[in-house]
């Protein structure tokens, strides 16, 4: 009887620093990557489209944050690539699209395939980045001042700017 009684008096491990660790390394991680993000890069942080309303609000497609924005809309042609149309347009809290320029352009097209949307924080404006990944332009927040600024191609065949645009670098 003495033997059991001697094992459950053994003494017990208390649980330390080793089980907190891997999960003050994950958000000390997630930390550092978002800083570092913010102090490299804001304008990968700068994408708003939840900002953007609904089609059949008044006034439609409206700002529905507090802060300015630069709105962009494309809308794909049935007829092909050429007649594809891209517009961007700085909303103020509230403020939403013209509802007339949104119908002339959707005449314009002969047949609307797909309509895209992409809003971001003023100062950055819609158009294409290089995805490190996969090296491969893909539609975002860039500076006012970057190359791709502006119309974002999203299918082959596609112009690579509006007509009222700069021209694409050289370099490309």
């Amino acid at each position: 009887m003495s033997d059991q009684n001697a094992g459950d008096a053994a003494p017990k491990k208390k649980l330390g620093f080793g089980c907190l660790f891997p999960i003050i390394a994950v958000v000390a991680l997630g930390a550092i990557g978002y800083v570092n993000m913010r102090l490299s890069k804001p304008e990968r942080l700068a994408d708003v489209n939840s900002c953007i309303g609904p089609q059949d609000g008044d006034p439609i497609y409206a700002n529905t944050c507090d802060t300015p924005i630069n709105l962009q809309y494309c809308f794909f042609s049935e007829a092909g690539p050429e007649r594809d149309i891209c517009r961007n347009t700085e909303l103020a809290p509230g403020e939403g699209l013209d509802e007339q320029v949104l119908n002339a352009d959707l005449r314009e097209l002969g047949g609307l395939f797909r309509a895209d949307f992409l809003a971001c924080e003023l100062p950055f404006v819609p158009g294409q980045y290089e995805y490190w990944n996969t090296r491969r332009m893909t539609p975002g927040c860039v500076p006012p001042d970057d190359p791709f600024a502006g119309r974002h191609i999203s299918r082959p065949g596609a112009a690579p700017n509006a007509p009222d645009t700069e021209e694409t670098p050289e370099d490309l």
